[in-house]
């Protein structure tokens, strides 16, 4: 008998959001306070920018582990992208030394979306998720 296919993408999620708050623990070598906290922003953005990315994949049948690496690179990438172009245009003088600096972190914070989208699909995957046609 399978999973209730809505609980498995709300466990995927929470997995995912788990695995990218891990790695930021690792990288940063956060305590397990700051790994509390870290948690629910993890989980924001899996639920914010992954689902609808995670469906949209989905849709186009990109059910492959290369596909939701890149999904959790962007997921992580994209709201900390759009803050350092918030703050570089409105906030001090664009250099080329910020904009590397922007870009830098950019590409951390994606790099830690990476290992949130392979648990996501790998959960998924786990409960048979992939098996199945889309339901929509």
């Amino acid at each position: 008998m399978t999973a209730w296919p809505p609980a498995v993408w709300a466990l995927s999620l929470l997995v995912g959001g788990f695995a990218s708050a891990l790695a930021a623990g690792a990288v940063w070598g956060l305590s397990l306070t700051a790994l509390i906290f870290s948690l629910p922003v993890t989980i924001g953005h899996a639920l914010i920018f992954g689902l609808p990315a995670a469906l949209y994949f989905r849709r186009r049948s990109w059910t492959h582990a290369l596909a939701a690496m890149a999904g959790g690179f962007v997921v992580g990438a994209v709201p900390i992208g759009l803050l350092s172009v918030y703050s570089t245009l409105f906030y001090g003088p664009t250099t080329a030394r910020t904009l590397l600096a922007n870009l830098q972190i950019v590409g951390m914070c994606g790099a830690l979306g990476v290992p949130g989208g392979l648990a996501f699909w790998l959960t998924l995957r786990a409960f048979g998720e992939f098996r199945r046609g889309p339901s929509f």
